[in-house]
């Protein structure tokens, strides 16, 4: 997602990115998404649109249990 904006805007996106990642329920993470899409749309489009093509592969993260997320968006990460 951060490839789409400008590094001034970095911290407060994945401040919000962090919400979806860390949802409780597939519902919450919609929810949390659509925030942050309505924040987000107008200025990053392409931003927006990455996420919504990708979210049937995104939402099986969510199954897991939030301490074994945090875990695998290290590994990713590294």
């Amino acid at each position: 997602s951060l490839r789409y904006a400008s590094k001034k805007y970095w911290q407060q996106i994945t401040k919000q990115l962090r919400r979806i990642y860390e949802a409780p329920t597939v519902a919450a993470a919609e929810a949390a998404f659509a925030d942050f899409a309505e924040e987000w749309r107008e200025k990053y489009p392409a931003m927006i649109k990455s996420w919504e093509s990708t979210w049937g592969e995104f939402v099986p993260f969510l199954d897991f249990p939030p301490e074994l997320r945090k875990d695998l968006r290290r590994a990713v990460k590294h």
